[in-house]
């Protein structure tokens, strides 16, 4: 194939800033910062109130979320001034320059709120982010992209690939490293003209050694350029589109589609959303959809990361609640399962206090968002969950066990 030719000088794939910092995209530490600034509407990011909150996160998430990150650098500087832009690029913050302060887009309300779960907030990024991102780039840096008649969806743009690489070449080659979005992928979306079929026909010979690289231009020729391109996948991985397998080398990493999650992954990029959707529309239609749902993928990552005690964690917390949905009240064993409240993934226990007795299906309305517990028991409903006549009804209070360790429902309720 003849080598990409770059649409102009300084073409690249932008996340946000021009200076990375990874550890603002993992979720509870995103979405924790997220409920910090809807709690502090109108004043400027710099406000002492605004350092306080994000001191607490930064505490809070210690322990649950490997990171190194400092959100709080001192009394007069935090992340926000050089960094709010991880929230402006996926449209849930408004330009908090001049004399406004803090404003959250409606869709970054309805986030922080948990009215948009965090399933749909993640599918609307997947849907609705594209290159150039007019939130955060120059007028400039837009009119270079609409001189070259180029606007891309690039995570849409990377599932597809991705599970094309498995239709064409089988399962275990559904995936994509950075390395292969960086040098193959990225140069190749600068033609307007490049098919789906045309980045597997240049990755399979490269993951060969058979592509010669020699004309190949570079897309990331900065020092930071790389990670900014990489984080385009860890967002996907953070939000359970992908996992990633570690090979040798970060930029190596194995960003793999699940193939129990193909089917769903597709349907979802099936839907047509037309590109002058706002947020808030996007929703609309992926709920009309029902896009939103992820259920296959949410049980295949919860049996993913079950422990072989996870049997007893059962036992434990069924029997500490007395056989009883926490929620309905429903006592049949076969639909009775223990939910954790801090997450697996975040280190979350298997002690009786980490988890919840639900029937099946609001455990997995739990699990995604749609039901959220607060410590003094009180029920938070998403907008899809109040619009369903076979849920409207459930509980707006429920009485909290014991046993139950409010910490962790705080957490959960913070950082989830």
């Amino acid at each position: 194939m003849i080598p990409p030719r770059l649409p102009f000088q300084g073409y690249k794939w932008r996340w946000a800033t021009l200076t990375p910092t990874e550890g603002l995209n993992e979720p509870p530490i995103y979405l924790g910062v997220l409920r910090v600034l809807r709690d502090n509407q109108g004043v400027r990011p710099s406000d002492a109130a605004v350092t306080a909150g994000l001191a607490r996160v930064e505490r809070e998430v210690e322990g649950h979320v490997e990171t190194e990150l400092h959100l709080v650098r001192d009394q007069e500087r935090n992340i926000l001034r050089n960094s709010g832009q991880y929230w402006k690029a996926l449209g849930l913050l408004e330009d908090t320059r001049g004399t406004t302060g803090i404003q959250l887009t409606p869709f970054g309300l309805g986030v922080a709120d948990g009215r948009i779960t965090r399933d749909e907030f993640a599918a609307t990024v997947v849907a609705n982010l594209e290159l150039p991102n007019r939130e955060i780039q120059s007028a400039d840096e837009v009119q270079q992209w609409g001189r070259a008649h180029l606007r891309i969806r690039p995570l849409r743009l990377i599932l597809e690939i991705i599970i094309r690489l498995g239709v064409r070449l089988g399962a275990e080659e559904a995936y994509l490293t950075p390395d292969e979005l960086i040098r193959i992928v990225i140069p190749l979306a600068g033609d307007v003209e490049t098919e789906i079929d045309d980045y597997v026909a240049c990755l399979q010979p490269y993951r060969d050694g058979a592509l010669d690289m020699a004309r190949w231009p570079n897309s990331a020729p900065e020092s930071n350029d790389r990670r900014m391109a990489r984080e385009f996948l860890l967002f996907l991985a953070h939000y359970g589109f992908c996992q990633i397998v570690i090979a040798d080398g970060m930029y190596r990493h194995r960003f793999a589609v699940q193939a129990a999650a193909v089917n769903e992954i597709q349907a979802m990029l099936d839907i047509e959303v037309p590109r002058e959707h706002q947020p808030m529309q996007v929703i609309d239609v992926l709920r009309e959809h029902g896009a939103d749902a992820f259920a296959e993928r949410r049980r295949v990552m919860r049996q993913i990361l079950e422990r072989p005690q996870q049997p007893q964690f059962r036992r434990n917390v069924l029997r500490a609640c007395r056989f009883e949905c926490l929620v309905t009240r429903e006592r049949i064993p076969q639909v009775l399962e223990a939910a954790h409240i801090i997450p697996v993934e975040y280190n979350g226990t298997d002690a009786a206090g980490n988890g919840l007795c639900l029937r099946s299906d609001i455990h997995s309305l739990f699990d995604a968002g749609h039901l959220r517990i607060a410590p003094d028991g009180h029920l938070s409903f998403s907008d899809a969950l109040m619009a369903s006549p076979n849920y409207r009804a459930l509980p707006p209070q429920i009485h909290v066990p014991r046993f139950v360790r409010r910490e962790s429902l705080e957490w959960r309720w913070q950082y989830q």
